[in-house]
């Protein structure tokens, strides 16, 4: 789960009995909350604290990856794609979830978006589409749910 918060769709995947679970975020708060509700658990999911915007680079692919309330967080939303992209495998597929823009939605500050703040960019639903198929994803489903939110089952093209 990439932007895992405090884990809890980690923990979601430990208990519907993963082989692996692994979170990585990057706000030390949410990492140390994700690392105490791991020990009160009792569980063996692997959290990383990792700017996703960095040079850094998983280890190894993963049949699934989520994306959830994240990509309207980071500097450099292609460049996660396609690492994210990079890190799938072949057969796997990636579950990504945005708040959508309708146009004019901003505060005037760039930073709060709706109820939502530190969102850096947020892009309408056309424009997500668009970047998810430029590094090369398919979209297998898309869920319009709530008003303005969108979740997404992708795999590789």
């Amino acid at each position: 789960d990439v932007g895992c918060n405090a884990g809890g769709i980690c923990f979601e995947y430990e208990v519907r009995n993963a082989a692996s679970v692994f979170g990585a975020e990057s706000s030390p708060f949410y990492y140390k909350q994700a690392l105490w509700a791991r020990q009160m658990r009792n569980s063996k999911i692997n959290f990383i604290m990792v700017d996703i915007d960095a040079r850094y680079e998983f280890e190894k692919p993963f049949d699934i990856i989520s994306c959830m309330s994240f990509i309207y967080h980071v500097d450099n939303p292609i460049s996660v794609l396609r690492k994210l992209h990079r890190s799938l495998k072949d057969k796997g597929f990636m579950i990504i979830e945005s708040c959508l823009n309708d146009g004019n939605e901003f505060d005037g500050k760039g930073l709060t978006f709706k109820h939502v703040t530190n969102a850096l960019f947020v892009p309408s639903l056309i424009t997500l589409r668009n970047m998810l198929e430029h590094v090369g994803f398919k979209i297998e489903v898309e869920e319009k749910y709530s008003a303005g939110r969108v979740m997404m089952k992708v795999t590789k093209v």
